[in-house]
């Protein structure tokens, strides 16, 4: 079997771009045919001005300006986490996955994160009561901070 060379290996090949080359009206038919639907598929694609988003996390911010990591740990970011986790709509733990809670205590200050299931119909209404249940959150006397729910 005697080696070819480049001139009829060339002529055998079949690719798309020498068969665009050798037929160009059906290569230009097509390339209309593929704007065109393209063109049609963006016009008739739904759109929405402003699409609804959920906001499915949160944050508590506590502030207790000169306690120390483990009297905020103690005496607020458990509390607020308590009282978090009585809500049934938060994220449940899996391997590999986020949690429900997440917390942070350092000196003067906590950060709790919520994080609630994808399928919540109603997060605002859920972090709303997060939210009130946080401010019933019974607080040290020496406490003078503020906490506050951001989404």
């Amino acid at each position: 079997m005697p080696h070819q060379t480049d001139s009829e290996l060339i002529l055998k090949t079949r690719n798309s771009a020498r068969f665009s080359v050798e037929h160009r009206t059906i290569s230009c038919v097509l390339m209309v045919t593929v704007l065109a639907w393209g063109l049609y598929a963006y016009r008739h694609m739904p759109k929405r001005k402003d699409p609804e988003i959920p906001v499915l996390a949160a944050m508590a911010v506590c502030r207790w300006p000169g306690a120390n990591a483990q009297q905020v740990e103690q005496l607020v970011t458990r509390k607020i986490e308590a009282r978090i986790a009585e809500n049934s709509d938060l994220q449940r733990a899996s391997p590999g996955g986020d949690y429900g809670i997440r917390s942070l205590s350092v000196d003067g200050l906590s950060v709790v994160q919520v994080l609630l299931e994808k399928s919540t119909t109603d997060p605002q209404k859920i972090f709303t009561e997060i939210n009130v249940k946080a401010a019933r959150n019974p607080q040290p006397a020496e406490w003078s901070g503020s906490h506050r729910i951001h989404q």
